[in-house]
């Protein structure tokens, strides 16, 4: 799938203008959100048509996000395993192979159907709209979570050590059931 519906675009120009595009990509074989930053540094003669950063630096755009077409994918870094793609969401997805071979294989990607979901996330997303702030903040509240999350453990497995030498902490003896007496061993 190489095109974007066209109710889809006439939508998202209403919303943000001409400030961004979207492009396909046949080298990453994705679509690539775009956002114009300034004129065209490059002259159309050095630009390979495979190359998405010559492109970008020829007609003045930096890259915002990358889409793909569907939820699984090749893997980025070329060891050709097939990667499941988050839905509705980007996440940081990680290659067993290429983990295996050595390499980071972290990779952030994402899917959303082009339609209302994408265009609220990217609205969500939008520095003009206070993106930026939103995205810190809520980074901002998913490390103090994951620190209150650690606190509690480290809390609970405290509480589990006490609770477990508690009786040898305050000096009360434990005696064991030894079973029942039988008769031919009191003689």
């Amino acid at each position: 799938m190489t095109s974007i519906p066209q109710s889809f675009l006439d939508s998202f120009k209403a919303e943000f203008g001409d400030e961004y595009r979207f492009r396909w990509s046949f080298k990453t074989r994705s679509f690539h959100l775009e956002q114009k930053v300034g004129r065209a540094a490059l002259s159309p003669s050095f630009i390979d048509a495979a190359d998405d950063q010559s492109i970008r630096a020829r007609d003045g755009y930096a890259l915002v996000l990358t889409l793909q077409p569907g939820d699984r994918m090749p893997c980025p870094g070329g060891c050709g395993l097939d990667l499941k793609v988050p839905v509705f969401t980007f996440k940081a997805v990680t290659c067993p192979r290429c983990k295996w071979l050595g390499r980071d294989g972290s990779y952030p990607v994402g899917y959303f159907p082009f339609s209302e979901s994408l265009m609220d996330y990217l609205k969500y997303l939008d520095p003009k709209r206070g993106g930026q702030r939103r995205v810190v903040a809520d980074a901002d509240k998913r490390t103090r979570d994951a620190e209150e999350d650690r606190m509690k453990n480290i809390s609970r497995q405290g509480e589990g050590a006490l609770y477990d030498a508690y009786n040898r902490i305050a000096g009360i003896e434990s005696v064991g059931f030894t079973g029942r007496e039988r008769a031919w061993d009191r003689t």
